[in-house]
């Protein structure tokens, strides 16, 4: 009788082990495209851009943000939103990370953008183009891959001055999480 017990003790042990592993798992979203693979935040919720929110940056900067916008690779994740997108490259656009990144701030300088910072740095052995800048009353993280089978990925994560550890952190996270398709 006590071996049926401790039989009884042992699958119910498994079977709230196997509840725990569940609960575990669910805590990351994976979300795939052509190009990617990426893990996201359990409480990333998808949601829209719509073009009426689109109202800084050059004419030409709106335009491309409201193709952008089209995509619908956006979340919200607390206070902070998330947008990510693939690129086709095409001979034109195929430029060495740091000519892109020089690009780029040139680019933002023209507009709004204030408090610009740019780096190359490595997550999950790939190469990112990290923009940091002030736009109106919002910070911003831009990011650009390397390119990979001829695309890449780009996006932005947009947040409030006293959010940045937290936008950081999912930069980071975000980012190392990404696994380009071969």
């Amino acid at each position: 009788m006590e071996e049926y017990g401790n039989n009884r003790m042992k699958t119910l042990f498994g079977i709230l082990i196997g509840i725990l592993s569940l609960f575990s798992v669910k805590g990351q979203q994976i979300y795939q495209s052509k190009v990617v693979k990426v893990h996201l935040p359990n409480s990333a919720v998808k949601t829209s851009i719509s073009e009426d929110t689109i109202t800084t940056g050059t004419e030409e900067s709106k335009i491309a943000a409201i193709a952008i916008a089209n995509r619908k690779n956006y979340y919200k994740i607390n206070r902070i939103t998330l947008g990510f997108w693939d690129l086709s490259i095409t001979e034109v656009s195929r430029k060495s990370l740091e000519r892109k990144k020089l690009e780029l701030v040139g680019l933002l300088k023209m507009g709004s953008a204030t408090n610009i910072m740019a780096f190359i740095k490595t997550f999950n052995h790939m190469q990112f183009i990290i923009i940091n800048y002030d736009e109106n009353d919002s910070q911003f993280y831009r990011f650009y891959s390397e390119y990979h089978n001829d695309q890449n990925i780009a996006g932005y994560i947009q947040f409030k001055p006293e959010d940045i550890n937290k936008a950081t952190d999912l930069l980071t996270q975000f980012l190392n999480s990404m696994e380009f398709k071969s």
